[in-house]
């Protein structure tokens, strides 16, 4: 088992938004800055889903929150998955 540190950290896959699901035209709102813990929460879910997935990109209205927050799996580097937060 892993130490509860580690397992609260983790997140768990969320269920990607398909094609023509109408959430996905409504416009997500900016993050407050500086980002609290409910964005760093989502922000961990995104990667855990685009891992889950083997995507290469995700925005957070896909899986359901509508927040403008990405991530984006970087292939020229380190194959590590970047987050932005409110990009424009």
């Amino acid at each position: 088992a892993r130490p509860a540190m580690l397992r609260s950290r983790v997140a768990r896959p969320s269920r990607v938004l398909g094609l023509g699901n109408p959430r996905l035209r409504l416009k997500a709102r900016e993050v407050a800055q500086p980002a609290g813990a409910q964005a760093h929460r989502i922000s961990r879910r995104l990667v855990a889903t685009m891992d889950a997935h083997d995507g290469l990109g995700l925005a957070a209205p896909q899986i359901g929150h509508l927040v403008r927050i990405i991530a984006v799996r970087d292939l020229f580097n380190s194959l590590e998955a970047r987050e932005w937060l409110a990009p424009e």
